[in-house]
C-alpha cells in the first residue's frame, strides 16, 4: 500500500470513528428531510365535517389553500376521488385544518356572511377556474345563469361548456357554483345532481329568492 493509500485509509478511519455531535446530526436529519420533500409527493391535509345542514363534508387543504370539498363519501371513497385527480400524500388531520373547519361552520350557520378562504386550483383547469372565479363574484344572496356565466367570461356561445365546468367543481360551497341557475329560473344542476336540495338550501341561507 503506498503512503497516499494508508494517509487516506487513516483520515476515512478517523472520520467513521468519530461520533458526530446533537447539532450535526439535527443538520443531517434536516438536510435529508428537506431532499425527501423535493422528491415526494406533495403533502394534502384532509379531515370530515359530520352532521352539517348539507351532510357529511369532506374538505382536504394543501399549502396553498383549499382544494378540494366533497359530499357523503366515506374516508376512503373521498381519497380515491381525490387521488384520481392528484397524486400526494394524503394526511387525515383535523387540528391542521381546524380554522377552516370553524368557517365552514359558522358559514354553514350565518355567523359569518362571506366564505372566505385561500383556495389551491391545482386541480382546475384553465377555463373551469375562470367559469369558476366568475362564479365567486356573484355577489351573496343574487343567481345568475349559465348563459350569463359564458357571457361574463367572453364565450357566450359556451354555456353547456359553463354547465360541466359547474357540475365538477371540485370545491363547493367556497367556489359558489349553486349561485348558478337554469334560465328559465329553475335550480338546474348542483354536484351531478338534477334540483338538489344542497343547492336549496345553500341559496335559503344566503337570502336568494327562488320562483
Amino acid at each position: 500500500m503506498s503512503k497516499e493509500n494508508e494517509k487516506a485509509d487513516i483520515t476515512l478511519n478517523n472520520f467513521f470513528e468519530e461520533k458526530p455531535s446533537s447539532k450535526e446530526i439535527e443538520r443531517a436529519e434536516k438536510s435529508l428531510i428537506s431532499t425527501m420533500e423535493t422528491v415526494m409527493p406533495p403533502k394534502i391535509f384532509y379531515t370530515s365535517l359530520m352532521n352539517t345542514p348539507l351532510g357529511t363534508i369532506w374538505f382536504a387543504a394543501t399549502e396553498k389553500g383549499l382544494i378540494a370539498i366533497e359530499y357523503d363519501l366515506s374516508e376512503q371513497e373521498f381519497i380515491a376521488w381525490l387521488g384520481k385527480k392528484i397524486k400526494a400524500r394524503f394526511i387525515n388531520e383535523e387540528e391542521n385544518l381546524k380554522p377552516i373547519s370553524e368557517k365552514i361552520v359558522k358559514y354553514l350557520s350565518g355567523e359569518i356572511r362571506e366564505l372566505d378562504l385561500d383556495i389551491d386550483f391545482t386541480i382546475i383547469s384553465p377555463f373551469q377556474k375562470e367559469v369558476l372565479l366568475a362564479t365567486k363574484a356573484v355577489p351573496r344572496g343574487q343567481t345568475s345563469t349559465y348563459g350569463e356565466i359564458a357571457k361574463i367570461i367572453g364565450k357566450p356561445k359556451a354555456f353547456q361548456a359553463v354547465g360541466q365546468a359547474l357540475r365538477y367543481n371540485p370545491i363547493p360551497i367556497a367556489l359558489p357554483c349553486h349561485r348558478v341557475i337554469a334560465s328559465d329560473g329553475s335550480l338546474g344542476g348542483y354536484a351531478g345532481e338534477m334540483d338538489s336540495e344542497r343547492k336549496r338550501k345553500l341559496l335559503a341561507l344566503e337570502g336568494a329568492m327562488l320562483f
